[in-house]
């Protein structure tokens, strides 16, 4: 996608994250070629189990059209790796992993996985073609990954230390954040999910989905201070194999999820959220990710 540039973002659209459910304007996402298909051991390189990609395809094909349906900017990302690091590409489709978006602009991770190394500089190199602003890159022995951290509101973001996130990592971010008039809130990283966002997802003003047997009670702590009520989601096939809770909410209460959960899609309308959309996802899955691991989000409503 070749997008005219203007105030550091494409013409008209200017970049800027300060929720995790105010009306989504942009996204970023990386679309693999046929060297998904190619990988002989799927576990060498942090999958699952092995991907049709012809089937994921299909499945970008889906998701993107109904984001741009959605009035939603997709961006691709630039793949464009040497071959030496060719095992960059295979995990660069979960593109919400290599970028934390601020009010003013993006911290690049560091991944905390040597398979996926890489990835960032492929980040930085998209942020470059699309006039993206970077306040800070994730360096040294920090790790840090953007699907650990979440806005609970413009001024505090929760960030969770575990597998993938070190101390260091929350370090460096609460001082780029600081500047910034934002405080992070550490927390321990869930039990069953590679992330804080698996288990945790905020989807309106003092609303939240969590994976009631993952969350540490530290989590819960945060949400009760800050006044967020809870959802509580029980594990069960849905969730664990098709990534039910990885998804991604398009404004208040407003979500789009992954097809095939009927049980959990109850649940949440039951609570007066509404799914706009499903979308497959059963190849994501295959890779250890979903939805909302696939979309990077560049731009809400009211961060600027």
């Amino acid at each position: 996608m070749t997008i005219g540039c203007k105030e550091g973002g494409p013409v008209g659209l200017l970049y800027g994250v300060d929720s995790e459910y105010k009306g989504l304007r942009a996204v970023i996402m990386h679309r693999p070629g046929p060297e998904i298909g190619e990988i002989e051991n799927p576990q060498e390189v942090l999958h699952v189990r092995g991907i049709d990609p012809v089937a994921l395809d299909r499945e970008y094909d889906g998701i993107i059209n109904l984001y741009e349906r959605l009035g939603v900017k997709v961006f691709q990302m630039d793949a464009d790796v040497p071959e030496s690091e060719r095992r960059s590409l295979y995990n660069l489709m979960y593109v919400r992993d290599l970028l934390f978006m601020t009010p003013k602009g993006a911290v690049i991770s560091r991944m905390g996985h040597p398979v996926r190394q890489h990835e960032a500089a492929c980040m930085e190199k998209t942020a470059m073609a699309i006039g993206l602003p970077v306040i800070k890159k994730i360096e040294g022995d920090a790790t840090f990954e953007g699907a650990d951290a979440l806005w609970l509101d413009p001024l505090h973001v929760v960030v969770g230390i575990g597998r993938r996130t070190n101390h260091e990592g929350f370090r460096e971010l609460d001082e780029a954040l600081n500047r910034q008039g934002v405080k992070c809130i550490p927390v321990p990283a869930p039990s069953l999910s590679l992330h804080l966002m698996g288990s945790l997802q905020i989807i309106d003003s003092g609303l939240a989905l969590v994976r009631a047997e993952s969350v540490d009670r530290e989590i819960m702590a945060v949400m009760s201070k800050k006044g967020i009520k809870t959802i509580a989601i029980a594990e069960n096939e849905e969730v664990e194999e098709r990534h039910a809770m990885n998804i991604v909410t398009i404004a208040p209460g407003r979500v789009i999820m992954p097809s095939g959960c009927p049980v959990t899609r109850k649940v949440y309308e039951r609570h007066g959220i509404e799914v706009v959309a499903e979308v497959e996802t059963r190849e994501l899955a295959n890779g250890g990710g979903g939805l909302a691991c696939a979309t990077g989000i560049l731009l809400r409503e009211a961060a600027l």
